[in-house]
């Protein structure tokens, strides 16, 4: 079964995109810096053969913003996910403790994190809390998919 993107489902998609243009830009910078030392090396006067290895770099860069983000951009194109129903079978919630980054020596500076988890065939899934509270073992949740990168965008109560 199938519905529209919402806007909040369409940001947390774009969100997974980062890695890919972040990467990408790493490679463009690493390829003009390696292209300014490699003609500073050269001594190359000619502008045309730095244009050309740019160029290169350039297109390698494209390829791998395009291969990394594809089918996130075909997800957001599409503009539908999958709805797929599950029982949950367990519910944790569990609390985590760091120390602040502040004040390392001190005890009374621990933050404690809460995690609510769902086990859903198998898998635990980390929840918000309010949808932790909502759903009960042995209750159907909806797994809210896009469809072509199978990208798990939330977890919603069936109501």
């Amino acid at each position: 079964m199938n519905r529209p993107l919402t806007q909040k489902d369409i940001k947390r998609i774009k969100s997974q995109c980062n890695v890919g243009f972040l990467r990408s830009l790493i490679v463009l910078l690493l390829g003009t810096f390696l292209t300014i030392l490699y003609s500073y090396i050269n001594s190359l006067s000619d502008l045309e053969e730095s244009s050309f290895i740019f160029l290169i770099v350039l297109i390698i860069s494209l390829i791998v913003l395009y291969g990394m983000n594809r089918k996130y951009f075909i997800d957001i194109r599409n503009g539908v996910k999958d709805i797929k129903r599950k029982k949950v079978q367990k519910k944790e919630s569990k609390v985590d403790y760091e120390a602040d980054s502040n004040n390392p020596n001190s005890d009374q500076n621990i933050r404690s994190n809460d995690g609510y988890i769902i086990v859903v065939d198998d898998t635990e899934y980390k929840v918000e809390k309010d949808v932790f509270d909502r759903c009960k073992e042995g209750e159907e949740v909806i797994f809210n998919y896009a469809p072509f990168s199978k990208y798990l965008i939330n977890i919603e109560i069936n109501y």
